[in-house]
């Protein structure tokens, strides 16, 4: 039965927890987070308290007809890493021959995934445990399951994970698991069914041995008691095997998570003078505007959001857009958020090529330091783009400054809020973008346009972009550029 409440314990440990990483845990935003990550944890974590026996025996029915092979696929999950706390996120394919006429009701696969899957769990094990419970309570001539995850205890980079198994006549390469593996149009090469006796999961050597020390008042020791307490209160020994280095691995997780904090009072934004190397950005985008129409003087006041008017002036000519990936971590229930930054720059009348602009404006540090913290998505990018503009004041380089931020929430997704793919969007805008709103949707229009580079590939947690949408219909206020034709 689940509790109606988090206990006093997990609050303490959650507090702790934050008084590690530096922060302060009565301030506005973190007051409520113990209770946040307790009831979290206990949500995500379910699964310890469910039957999947008697989910299962509550809908097999009779079909004497039946004998070819079942198969349901794309069920969403959404799991916890028993390594390191954090979620691994993705999509099932469960398939079963039936025996004797013996069917089960299909969302009941959904069910038996969703209930292994709240749980500590490995992807491995998983899919043995879905398996075992349907040759156990429905007795199918044989059972096969394919898993490909992303977990975010890794880098984006490292793509997702696919694993796989198969009981009774799906066991080997049999003629049933090729055809399981046919009908999802999945390549039999690189899905290899497998026993399923190991628990190896993916490596976590970027994690190992970093030995990071808190920035709070609490030693890293007391950081892994409180992880180790948080353990024992759902309901797992943490003691045993698989989970003797999780509190470890999950502080370390956190304290890498938070290390813009490290750069407090540093100088933000700007390159020169930190003894940086200018990147190149060679995956920049730039594009040409026709300017026409009215903008405020671009002082250090308008880049701050002020200014209403100015005289007819030459304006920017030119706009550049560079994308960066990025990971939080959510400062209401400790669970990471990810996605792209997308930055898009315009040029003063002073400095009309636009390229010069990322030398000067280290888009990357700014992302960077911001998203490595405690952090909501709405702060984020406004702190983003506040720091570009005050990092491009410099010299009147900059006349206006957009940002756009597209993430993925785990903490919803994990708690089954949302689905898997489904994303946020927020944006702030700084100079002549925000003075103007048909500029900035002019502007906004040239982000879908941007190529992907290698700087800044798409994350895969994402949605698939869009079709474009039409240009908006003209209104009676002028917009200060749109793109070249």
């Amino acid at each position: 039965m689940k509790s109606s409440s988090p206990c006093d314990n997990m609050l303490s440990d959650v507090r702790t927890l934050i008084l590690g990483l530096g922060e302060n845990p009565v301030r506005e935003g973190l007051v409520d987070t113990p209770k946040r990550v307790a009831s979290a944890l206990l949500d995500m974590t379910a699964g310890f308290r469910e039957d999947p026996g008697s989910v299962l025996r509550s809908a097999i029915f009779s079909e004497p007809d039946a004998s070819g092979l079942v198969l349901v696929r794309d069920i969403t999950f959404a799991s916890v890493c028993e390594a390191t706390l954090l979620p691994f996120t993705g999509r099932v394919h469960i398939g079963y021959i039936p025996d004797g006429g013996r069917v089960l009701g299909l969302s009941k696969l959904s069910r038996l995934t969703s209930i292994f899957a709240r749980r500590l769990q490995t992807q491995s094990r998983l899919g043995r445990e879905v398996l075992d419970a349907l040759m156990e309570h429905l007795s199918p001539k044989g059972a096969a399951i394919v898993i490909e995850a992303h977990h975010h205890s890794l880098p984006v980079a490292e793509g997702p994970i696919t694993t796989a198994a198969g009981r009774g006549c799906f066991d080997g390469a049999s003629p049933a698991w090729n055809e399981f593996v046919g009908l999802l149009q999945l390549d039999s090469a690189h899905c290899v069914s497998v026993d399923g006796a190991s628990d190896s999961g993916p490596s976590l050597e970027h994690l190992a041995g970093g030995g990071r020390q808190p920035r709070g008042p609490v030693t890293r020791e007391e950081m892994h008691r409180a992880a180790s307490s948080l353990i024992a209160a759902i309901g797992e020994d943490p003691s045993r095997e698989g989970l003797q280095t999780t509190p470890e691995m999950y502080v370390e997780w956190l304290l890498r998570a938070t290390e813009g904090y490290d750069a407090e009072g540093a100088a933000v934004g700007s390159k020169r003078g930190a003894g940086r190397t200018g990147r190149s950005y060679e995956d920049a985008a730039v594009f040409d505007l026709e300017v026409a129409g009215v903008l405020p003087p671009v002082t250090p006041e308008v880049l701050e959001g002020g200014g209403t008017g100015g005289a007819p002036r030459a304006l920017p000519t030119q706009c550049v857009v560079v994308r960066m990936p990025f990971a939080s971590q959510c400062e209401h229930h400790l669970i990471p958020f990810s996605g792209t930054v997308s930055v898009a720059l315009l040029p003063s009348e002073a400095a009309s090529d636009a390229l010069p602009l990322l030398e000067a404006v280290d888009c990357e540090e700014v992302v960077r330091r911001f998203s490595r913290r405690l952090q909501v998505q709405e702060r984020l990018t406004a702190e983003i783009a506040d720091a570009v503009a005050e990092a491009g004041c410099g010299g009147r380089r900059l006349a206006g400054a957009l940002v756009v931020c597209e993430a993925v929430h785990m903490c919803m997704v994990a708690r089954g809020v949302e689905k898997p793919g489904s994303a946020t969007v927020t944006y702030a805008a700084r100079g002549c973008l925000a003075d103007s709103s048909e500029c900035m949707v002019r502007v906004l229009g040239l982000l879908s346009k941007a190529p992907q580079g290698s700087c800044a590939g798409p994350d895969p947690r994402l949605p698939s972009p869009q079709p474009s949408l039409p240009p908006p219909p003209s209104s009676r206020r002028r917009c200060c550029c749109s793109s070249a034709q």
